[in-house]
């Protein structure tokens, strides 16, 4: 986080105001040394691998591969791209507010690319569409909405995943009942704190001490990504009043909401079809119940580690669960650095492209 201080005022809340967006300019820099950092630290994790396996062994698992079902992974990558876009597009056209598909398809790209090589991680993603959609007319209230309505459906269809492998492996398999369990409680204790969070946003707090934390915790993104705050405390009052009226029109139309959960599920199935595929492809034969555990583990390391996108710390939780849970490492290195580069680094050149394709067709 940017170490500036929160200042408030209307004259510095440009960034919130309707009729004046058109007249800001966003252009981020993509952070060059990020992206060199982040290839140094894959470039290592490559050769700590190496060295675990054996550089013979490694190179046979790679000539060994069949290319087939890793080809088939990307495509099943860019349907849960899809998916995510149109996740976006239901929960939009459920607050009136539709959105061209071919658009949030590059959108979410370029959300991934800014998330992994712009300084505040998922921050970076989220200030790229709500830069975006306010240059379309979508107000702050309905984007805060969006975004918040698809990160509850995508943690809210994690969370279910998760459960479904715990319970496969507390019924098939002989790992430790005290893990399993251990598994179980804190992944119930997220869900309940993020029950709490989402209370916390469909009203307006009446906290003057809160609203400031939040105000200052949004100013300091806003300097950090665009170098001036983001919106006062009255605003921020008046945003949390407008989500709260969008979160019940978008309750009003249950269709979209029942779409939107549909396309976070076919997100996550993606994603695991897709590792499932690698794996495939490197011929290592891992129980549908272990590899969802250690994807998932893997997911929820990448969104609380903080450091570079998550690198470097979900690659060894997915590879230190699945020897846990009985997969040798030496077997499933390979395939797990296989898969993050679809997984991970695909989105980067194309998310790149794409938000250059966005901003040239927006004129900026």
């Amino acid at each position: 986080m940017s170490d500036h201080e929160q200042q408030s005022g209307s004259t510095d809340s440009a960034v919130l105001d309707g009729p004046d967006v058109e007249e800001q300019t966003f252009a981020p820099r993509l952070s060059g040394r990020r992206l060199i950092l982040l290839v140094l630290i894959f470039v290592a994790l490559c050769v700590l691998a190496m060295a675990f396996i054996g550089e013979r062994e490694a190179w046979a698992a790679l000539r060994a591969a069949s290319p087939g079902p890793v080809l088939l992974a990307c495509g099943v990558m860019t349907a849960g791209w899809m998916a995510w876009a149109l996740l976006y597009q239901s929960l939009l056209s459920g607050q009136r507010k539709p959105q061209s598909l071919r658009e949030l398809f590059l959108l979410v790209l370029g959300g991934l690319a800014a998330a992994r090589v712009l300084p505040s991680a998922g921050a970076s993603g989220a200030a790229v569409r709500f830069y975006f959609w306010r240059r379309r007319g979508v107000e702050p209230e309905e984007i805060v909405t969006t975004l918040v309505a698809s990160e509850a459906a995508f943690y809210t269809g994690l969370l279910f995943i998760l459960w479904g492998g715990l319970t496969y492996l507390w019924a098939h398999t002989r790992v430790p009942r005290a893990l399993l369990t251990a598994a179980m409680v804190a992944s119930v204790a997220v869900a309940v704190a993020f029950v709490v969070v989402l209370a916390a946003l469909v009203r307006k707090p009446n906290d003057a001490s809160l609203l400031h934390r939040l105000t200052g915790f949004i100013n300091r993104i806003g300097m950090r990504l665009l170098k001036r705050p983001f919106l006062g405390v009255e605003q921020m009052g008046e945003l949390l009043t407008g989500i709260a009226s969008s979160i019940q029109q978008l309750r009003s139309h249950p269709g979209s909401a029942l779409l939107a959960v549909v396309c976070a599920g076919a997100w996550w199935a993606a994603n695991f079809l897709a590792l499932h595929l690698v794996f495939l492809g490197f011929g290592v034969q891992v129980p549908w119940g272990t590899l969802i555990v250690a994807y998932v583990l893997g997911a929820l390391t990448s969104s609380l580690a903080g450091f570079v996108a998550g690198l470097g710390a979900t690659e060894a939780s997915m590879i230190g669960v699945l020897a846990l849970l009985g997969v040798p490492a030496k077997e499933t290195t390979m395939a797990v650095l296989a898969f993050r580069l679809i997984e991970f680094w695909l989105p980067i050149p194309l998310g790149i492209w794409s938000l250059h394709s966005l901003w040239r067709r927006s004129k900026l």
